[in-house]
């Protein structure tokens, strides 16, 4: 439980991190700063030839807050199902009130998109605290809903979620195998110029 209430501090003061490096001297900054992005983006010169694109903070306390999360899961199937109903109905309405205020605050442009669109765009590089709420928050509600499925789509979703790491790794040259082919299909080459940069 601890774990967890360390993970989900770590996700509501992530900004704290990109503080870290100012404290350094302008001297180390340099020398340190490429290995700082990999924790949280500061602004600072990332180590050359590398693109970062997703940093340790907050995704470390994400999964911090998953495993305090797990104790939840090992209650028993009614109040587990009250705990994940409300937390994630709770996590929801936070992210729906502290966007709201945030965008009303804003002043939006003459032709900027409808007030749906600003609230559901949210950081998703680093991750948000907001981006985390809007995609936890239904997740977690759900849980109650996903456990009493039955049938053919849940026993195809149950293989899924029993090996998950293997499919998110599976996923990545899926992914890039594809955009290669599209690219090929689109333009004669499978390597345009801005693949050749990364």
């Amino acid at each position: 439980m601890v774990v967890g209430v360390v993970g989900l501090a770590i996700i509501f003061f992530q900004q704290l991190f990109s503080l870290i490096p100012r404290l350094l001297p302008a001297s180390w900054q340099a020398s340190v700063g490429g290995f700082l992005e990999f924790i949280y983006s500061s602004g600072l010169q990332p180590l050359p030839g590398i693109s970062i694109l997703y940093v340790i903070v907050p995704w470390i306390g994400v999964m911090a807050t998953g495993y305090g999360f797990g104790t939840i899961l090992l209650l028993e199937s009614e109040r587990r199902g009250t705990l994940c109903l409300r937390i994630g109905l709770l996590a929801t309405l936070l992210f729906v009130v502290a966007g709201t205020i945030l965008i009303v605050s804003k002043p939006a442009p003459a032709d900027g998109p409808p007030f749906i669109f600003r609230l559901l765009n949210q950081q998703k590089y680093p991750a948000s605290q907001l981006f985390l709420l809007m995609t936890l928050g239904p997740t977690i509600a759900c849980i109650p809903l996903a456990e009493k499925a039955r049938g053919w789509i849940s026993k195809a979703l149950t293989i899924f979620g029993r090996v998950p790491f293997f499919y998110y790794l599976l996923h990545i040259p899926l992914i890039h195998i594809t955009a290669l082919l599209v690219n090929f299909v689109r333009v004669g080459a499978m390597h345009q110029e801005r693949y050749g940069q990364v």
